[in-house]
């Protein structure tokens, strides 16, 4: 049984995905009329017809904003321990989006809903061209090794202040051992 939702103009699910389809087919902004967030709130009640939706706009979408929106809705709302289809459309937009802030969105996602060894992080944070995207692989690396929130917080706190820098070499010394599974 699916889930019904009701955003926060009233509508149902199949009227929001419906408008958002037929925005994203005529190139329409996602941030119009609120639909940004209407459709934010069937990712956080957790509705599959949505989360089939912002996978394909992932793939699919020719606005870098369907893009990002998307990603977070489906890396920050759904799990995805059980959906490794999910989960490769999401380092496939680690490693080929040409929007940066795509990318970065990507890598954090990744850090919450990978496992370690993640090796399209480690990718992303040896030929990422946009450092911000390098610094989210770095981050999401640090977590999936095993990592607390306050090691981590420490450790980019160091890359923040410009004490530490953001190389395979600086992940290597953080995370001991384990950087061989990354080879």
């Amino acid at each position: 049984m699916g889930v019904v939702t009701e955003g926060i103009m009233g509508d149902d699910t199949a009227s929001i995905l419906e408008e958002a389809e037929t925005a994203l087919r005529e190139g329409k902004r996602i941030y119009d009329n609120d639909l940004n967030w209407r459709l934010h709130d069937l990712a956080e009640a957790g509705d599959e017809k949505a989360k089939t939706f912002f996978l394909e706009a992932i793939q699919t979408a020719s606005k870098g904003s369907w893009r990002l929106e998307a990603i977070r809705n489906v890396g920050f709302h759904y799990d995805l321990s059980s959906d490794l289809a999910a989960v490769e459309i999401i380092r496939k937009a680690l490693l080929a989006d040409q929007w940066e802030m795509v990318r970065m969105a990507a890598a954090s996602v990744l850090g919450i809903r990978s496992s370690w060894p993640d090796l399209a992080l480690y990718q992303a944070l040896t030929v990422d061209q946009d450092e911000s995207v390098r610094s989210a692989a770095f981050k999401s690396l640090l977590k999936l090794s095993g990592m607390s929130y306050l090691e981590c917080r420490h450790i980019m706190a160091q890359v923040e202040a410009g004490t530490l820098a953001i190389t395979p070499d600086s992940l290597r010394i953080m995370v001991g051992e384990k950087f061989s599974d990354l080879r």
